[in-house]
């Protein structure tokens, strides 16, 4: 039987994909740092950070960071028209 080589965190892939980090001590996991997950990438790789990153749980992560966003942005407006206006 042919023994395959595990896949290793790349650096690059935390420009290609911005909310991942490596797991400090294990090379075959990374961190999700949106929805605060960790996950392995030793057998899929690149393949494992895209799933992840179509789960449910990640979409649910990035609609709630989305609506904080804009209830932040708001709240700068409504701030700056108050002491402005």
């Amino acid at each position: 039987k042919k023994r395959e080589r595990m896949c290793r965190f790349r650096e690059s892939w935390k420009t290609t994909y911005a909310y991942i980090t490596p797991v400090t001590g294990n090379v075959y996991r990374a961190n999700c740092t949106l929805c605060k997950r960790e996950f392995g990438i030793g057998h899929g790789g690149e393949g494992d950070i895209k799933t992840h990153m179509f789960s449910e749980s990640h979409k649910q992560a990035e609609r709630v960071a989305k609506q904080s966003n804009i209830r932040d942005k708001v709240y700068d407006l409504v701030k700056e028209h108050r002491t402005t206006g």
